[in-house]
C-alpha cells in the first residue's frame, strides 16, 4: 500500500514538472516569436532610415553644388559690377553736374582714382555771387618806360571754398605731390581762354563753369594751393606773376599771369596755368606779388 502511494506521488510530480516545462517552453517560444517580430520591425525601420539618409545625403550634395555654383555666379557678377563701375567712373570724369540743388565735380587724381566733390547750391552761390572786389596793381616797365594799371588778382583768391574737400588732394601727399594734384585737377576741369581782361571769376565760378582766362585759372590754382597749405602746413608760399606771354624774359606789355609756388626748402616752380600739362618756366621777368 505504501508502495502505491509513493508511486502515485512520483507520477503526480512528473506530471507537474511536465506541465511546468511545457508552459515554460511555450512561454519562451512565444517570446522568441515576439522578439523576432520586433527585430524584423527594427530592421525595416533601419532600412527606411538608411534610405532617408541616402536621399538627404544626395540632396545635401545637390544643394552644396548649387551653393558653389551660386558663389561662382556671385563672383562673376561682382567682377562684372566692378568692370561696369570702372567704366562708369571713367565715362563721367571729369565732369561738373548741378542736380537736385547740389553741385558735383568728378575728376581723376594722379593715381587714377576718381573722387567727387559736392556742395549745396546755396553755398556755391554764396561764393560765386559775391560782389567784385576793388583793387588794382600799378606796374612800371623799365624796358619800355610804360606804366600799367591792372586788376589785383589776389583779391579774388578764396581758399575757404575748398576747406572741406581739399584733403582729397592733400591727404598723405608731400608738398610737391599736392601741387601736382592741384595742377592735374585744373588741367581736367578747365578750358582756357586767353589774355588778361577787365573782370575775373571767383574760384567757385571757374570750377563750375569749366572755363576761364589765365587770370581765372591762376586764381583757382592759388585758392586750391592755399587751402592745402592751411590744411597740411607744408610751408608753401604762392605768388602771382604778371608778365608778357610772348616775351617771358623781356616784357613788352602785360597780357598774362602765371603762378609761382615756393617750397619750404627754397625750391620753386613757375607754373603755366593755361597748359594742359605740368608746364613750368626756368625763369621769367615780370611783376611778382605774394598771394
Amino acid at each position: 500500500m505504501e508502495y502505491k502511494k509513493r508511486f502515485y506521488v512520483v507520477i503526480i510530480v512528473l506530471i507537474v514538472i511536465t506541465i511546468s516545462f511545457g508552459s515554460t517552453t511555450a512561454y519562451f517560444y512565444n517570446d522568441n516569436i515576439r522578439y523576432k517580430g520586433n527585430l524584423e520591425d527594427l530592421e525595416e525601420d533601419y532600412s527606411t532610415l538608411m534610405n532617408n539618409y541616402d536621399n538627404l545625403d544626395n540632396r545635401y550634395d545637390e544643394l552644396n553644388d548649387d551653393y558653389y555654383n551660386q558663389i561662382d555666379g556671385y563672383n562673376d557678377l561682382l567682377d562684372d559690377y566692378e568692370e561696369i563701375y570702372e567704366e562708369y567712373t571713367n565715362l563721367y570724369a571729369p565732369s561738373t553736374l548741378i542736380k537736385n540743388g547740389t553741385v558735383h565735380w568728378r575728376f581723376e587724381k594722379v593715381d587714377g582714382t576718381i573722387p567727387e566733390w559736392n556742395v549745396d547750391i546755396d553755398t556755391y552761390l554764396y561764393y560765386a555771387m559775391k560782389s567784385e572786389p576793388f583793387g588794382y596793381k600799378h606796374l612800371h616797365n623799365t624796358n619800355t618806360g610804360e606804366d600799367y594799371t591792372v586788376k589785383d588778382l589776389t583779391k579774388y583768391v578764396d581758399s575757404s571754398f575748398f576747406k572741406n574737400v581739399i584733403s582729397t588732394l592733400s591727404n598723405g601727399k608731400t608738398d610737391r605731390e599736392f601741387v601736382k594734384e592741384v595742377v592735374h585737377l585744373k588741367n581736367q576741369l578747365i578750358t582756357y581762354g586767353s589774355g588778361l581782361g577787365d573782370s575775373y571769376l571767383y574760384p567757385a565760378e571757374t570750377l563750375t563753369e569749366g572755363r576761364g582766362k589765365c587770370g581765372d585759372t591762376s586764381i583757382l590754382m592759388a585758392s586750391l594751393l592755399l587751402a592745402g597749405e592751411e590744411k597740411e602746413n607744408y610751408g608753401l608760399d604762392v605768388y602771382f606773376w604778371y608778365c608778357d606771354s610772348k616775351h617771358m624774359t623781356n616784357p613788352q606789355e602785360v597780357n598774362h599771369c602765371i603762378v609761382e609756388v615756393e617750397y619750404n626748402d627754397g625750391y620753386f616752380e613757375l607754373i603755366e596755368p593755361t597748359s594742359d600739362t605740368f608746364y613750368t618756366y626756368g625763369e621769367i621777368e615780370g611783376w611778382k606779388f605774394e598771394v
